[in-house]
């Protein structure tokens, strides 16, 4: 998994980000690990939106706590 990550990450872009992901699993491990490179970046509520549709309509319920 290759993923260019901007100087600043903005939610827009994480979200541009983990929608291109083929795999859920994947963009449930971006969207974790913005917060640790990003240590300043906090998630809003389109982004939980994001991440929640992808795991909610892949069927990873237990991914989504």
């Amino acid at each position: 998994m290759t993923v260019r990550w901007p100087r600043l990450l903005t939610p827009t872009y994480l979200s541009q980000i983990i929608r291109n992901q083929k795999n859920p699993l994947t963009a449930l491990q971006i969207f974790k690990e913005a917060k640790y490179k990003y240590p300043i970046y906090c998630h809003n509520g389109p982004i939980y939106a994001t991440i929640i549709g992808i795991l909610g309509n892949a069927g990873q319920i237990c991914e989504m706590k």
